[in-house]
Order: structure tokens, then C-alpha cells, then sequence
């Protein structure tokens, strides 16, 4: 009997798109070593992973359970909603963790579903300020423009910048109109 790991890797870099993998060491370490590979945009993240016995034939079936999202037929990256990827990881096991990053990457995937299959618009404005809230982005209107702030960040993900600029215009009246902050600040002071 053999001991190891699949995981699921996941990368700013390449929305919808994942690696997933089989380790006999720790997925951590695996992850690492992915990101260092030539020509790779950005680091990789370890986004969940389940201990299992027999990880070759759990990766192999993994592999084969998602073929026709396979990117490329010579790699382990496929195309799918990473909770498809988690629910079949539950099949295999019945001990997965979900990192910090994985939870971070759920909530993401979870407001990119909402702003796609909004009913309203104010709902899908709703779900972008959402999404720009987890990127740590604020975002207002001030004269019919929309405005941000990035704290500490100087780009927005694809998927941000996508709604945002395709969505956006549409939702003008449906986003605050005062920078966060500012209105944080009014309604502390009462005003």
C-alpha cells in the first residue's frame, strides 16, 4: 500500500484553469516546485489537497474523471470550477484541506458565479463591489466615473478588471458614491 497526496493548484495568472497532481512528499513542497518551473508567469497556490492511499491511481482517476477539461493532452491542467475539482476529491477521501488560499479562491469563485448570473443589476453591482472588497479594492462613482483605491496593490484581477470595465458602465447608479473610507468615517461621525 502507498501513502500520498492529490492536490489542486491553482494560479492568479490562468483564471479557471487548474493542476491537478499527485505528491508521495508534502503538497506544500509540490507547489513550490511547480511555481519554479521555467516559464511560469507566477507562483502557484496550493489551493486544497487530500491524503489517500494509492495517489498515482487517485491522480490517474482524477485525470481521466475531468479528461474533457483537460487544457492540454500533455499536462495536468484542466479547465473546470474548482468545486467540481473538490467534489470529487471528496469521493477519493475523506480528509481534505482547504487552504487559506483555496478558501480565498472559493469566495472569488463564488462572486465571479454571482456578477455572471445576476437577475438585477443592482445584484451584479453588488457582487463586483464584493469581489473588489476580497482583492482588498474599493470601489465609488464620483461624476459618473468609477473610481478605486488599491491599497497596498497596483493592478486588479482579470476577473475584477473584466466586470468592471464590461459591466461597469451599466451599473453606475447601483455603486456608492462616496470612496469607502470616507463613508466609513461619515457614518462613524454620524453624519
Amino acid at each position: 500500500m502507498n501513502y500520498g497526496f492529490i492536490y489542486c493548484l491553482g494560479n492568479e495568472h490562468m483564471p479557471g484553469v487548474y493542476k491537478i497532481g499527485m505528491s508521495t512528499r508534502s503538497p506544500r513542497a509540490r507547489c513550490a516546485e511547480v511555481s519554479n518551473a521555467t516559464g511560469v508567469p507566477d507562483s502557484f497556490q496550493l489551493l486544497f489537497f487530500a491524503d489517500v492511499e494509492e495517489p498515482r491511481q487517485c491522480e490517474l482517476d482524477c485525470h481521466r474523471h475531468f479528461d474533457l477539461c483537460r487544457v492540454n493532452d500533455s499536462r495536468e491542467f484542466f479547465r473546470t470550477d474548482m468545486r467540481l475539482i473538490h467534489d470529487y476529491f471528496e469521493h477519493l477521501s475523506t480528509s481534505i484541506c482547504i487552504t487559506n488560499e483555496g478558501r480565498h479562491a472559493f469566495m472569488v469563485n463564488d462572486c465571479v458565479k454571482q456578477i455572471r448570473w445576476a437577475d438585477t443589476r443592482e445584484s451584479r453591482a453588488k457582487a463586483i463591489i464584493d469581489l473588489a472588497f476580497l482583492e482588498g479594492i474599493h470601489l465609488w462613482v464620483t461624476d459618473g466615473v468609477i473610481q478605486q483605491s488599491t491599497p497596498g496593490q497596483f493592478y486588479m484581477s482579470e476577473a475584477l478588471l473584466s466586470a468592471v470595465t464590461f459591466a461597469g458602465p451599466l451599473l453606475l447608479e447601483h455603486f456608492p458614491q462616496t470612496p469607502y473610507v470616507a463613508k466609513k468615517l461619515l457614518e462613524q461621525e454620524g453624519i
